[in-house]
């Protein structure tokens, strides 16, 4: 059962990498495509819609094939193949991106450089979703209070980490560094990205980008 948990584990890290390499194409603006400023229409061409077709069927048929393997392969070979698989993928996504970007080449353009500047001083309001920083914070402490009032439930010592082939290769103990130290840590961490988002907010040029990072 515990090798089935390992396979399936893996098998989701290797469709999230998949997926992230099927969704390249996408992650730009309409006016680049394939590390290429190209113009607005052309994602509506035929060639941009061929080119897009191919590096996902490739990435598609290396996904499934990455899958189909970890799935088949020997108990033996399983430590392997989880570290190699994701690099396949990634190979392969590397490989269809630049033959597809020697195709979209020639249709190439100069790239428009916009400049902007503010011309007001006026404070802007931080956006809605700035409400929501909170958030982190609230569940670190509710996962805290639940800690708290199971103490007793908790092992003295118990895994923490397990290594490829799903044994137990790392411990806690139930004391205060080691129940709550992983949630300080988390809050720690949210409360650098939220200081960043804002530092970023107040001390950058108005701009989407501004937004996007907040």
């Amino acid at each position: 059962m515990r090798l089935i948990h390992m396979r399936l584990i893996s098998g989701f890290a290797l469709l999230v990498a998949g997926a992230t390499m099927f969704a390249i194409p996408n992650m730009t603006r309409r006016g680049i495509l394939f590390g290429f400023a190209v113009p607005e229409d052309f994602r509506e061409s035929p060639t941009a819609h061929k080119t897009i077709a191919e590096f996902r069927m490739l990435v598609a048929i290396s996904t499934i094939a990455a899958l189909i393997v970890l799935f088949v392969v020997p108990k033996t070979f399983l430590v392997a193949i989880t570290v190699a698989a994701p690099l396949a993928i990634a190979l392969a996504g590397g490989v269809a991106f630049v033959w597809e970007r020697r195709r979209v080449a020639p249709f190439a353009v100069q790239p428009v450089r916009e400049r902007a500047a503010e011309l007001t001083r006026t404070p802007e309001r931080l956006p809605w979703f700035f409400w929501l920083a909170p958030g982190p914070f609230v569940i670190l402490s509710a996962a805290a209070g639940f800690l708290y009032r199971n103490w007793e439930r908790i092992p003295v010592r118990f895994p923490v980490h397990w290594g490829a082939n799903g044994q137990p290769n790392g411990w806690g103990e139930r004391t205060f560094h080691g129940i709550y130290g992983p949630l300080f840590f988390g809050a720690e961490m949210a409360a650098l990205m939220l200081i960043m988002g804002l530092a970023t907010w107040f001390g950058a040029r108005r701009s989407q980008m501004r937004r996007m990072t907040l």
